[in-house]
């Protein structure tokens, strides 16, 4: 059973949508770092400021998140325009 889903809060509107993953991101990115990558590339307009409306947030977890091996356990990639955080 798939569950792969994407979440969308857009806290202008104050709305949330449920998405099935996208197929694309799937099969050309690896986990979270590399879907959350390309998810900010696509939604952030170039030279926007950090704390403009426009501006977004991801919160992307890894490949083995949930699982047995030590260091999928709790990982989470965090994006948005100014750079990215890994935690740990």
């Amino acid at each position: 059973m798939k569950r792969d889903k994407m979440i969308i809060v857009d806290l202008s509107t104050r709305t949330v949508t449920v998405e099935p993953m996208r197929e694309d991101l799937e099969k050309n990115y690896m986990a979270g770092e590399g879907v959350g990558t390309r998810l900010v590339w696509e939604m952030v307009e170039p030279n926007i400021s950090a704390f403009e409306p426009g501006n977004t947030i991801v919160f992307a977890a890894g490949a083995l998140n949930g699982t047995v091996f030590p260091a999928g356990t709790v990982k989470i990639s965090v994006g948005d325009c100014v750079g990215e955080v890994v935690i740990q």
